[in-house]
């Protein structure tokens, strides 16, 4: 099987230590690993098993939430290796995957793993919180799982998004 983890770097964050050792755990288990990175700098570089295909979309990101140049770029990816499945964690990725999928006409499977609180959006700019809601309410139902990290994120997800239930 083909997997496909797409996030934003290999920055040391809980996050990034998620995928990288999903990856080498699907690695070990025989499984053609491609992880997709914005940008492939950071501290868990060196943690990837070599053998992981790290691809790098090459664009930057930037101050606002929406960018096409990422949608494009990862759709052009999904078009040209065709995954089996694919999996994108933090809220911009995530968004930004479902996005393309649908632009792309992708039809594996997608994950998208929410691990940050979906109410706790009040510090950020409006252009990021307008994106999110969209992002929330209308792709999240593309997806075919949501992943949560605990009971309370699943009761937060369950309760902004309850036409969504049964994908959490």
């Amino acid at each position: 099987m083909r997997i496909c983890l797409f996030t934003t770097s290999l920055n040391r964050g809980g996050a990034e230590r998620v995928f990288v050792n999903l990856a080498n755990h699907w690695l070990s288990l025989g499984h053609s690993v491609d992880f997709v990175v914005m940008s492939p700098e950071g501290g868990f570089r060196d943690e990837l098993l070599p053998t992981v295909n790290l691809i790098d979309l090459g664009a930057r990101r930037g101050s606002w939430p929406m960018r096409p140049d990422f949608i494009r770029l990862f759709a052009k990816y999904l078009r040209e290796c065709k995954p089996d499945q694919v999996f994108a964690t933090l809220t911009y990725v995530t968004i930004t995957a479902l996005w393309a999928t649908k632009l792309s006409g992708y039809q594996g499977k997608v994950v998208v793993r929410q691990a940050n609180s979906l109410m706790n959006q009040s510090k950020q700019s409006l252009p990021v919180r307008l994106w999110n809601w969209v992002g929330y309410h209308v792709c999240y139902r593309w997806a075919d799982k949501i992943l949560v990290n605990s009971q309370n994120s699943e009761m937060e997800v369950k309760m902004i998004l309850p036409r969504l239930h049964d994908k959490v």
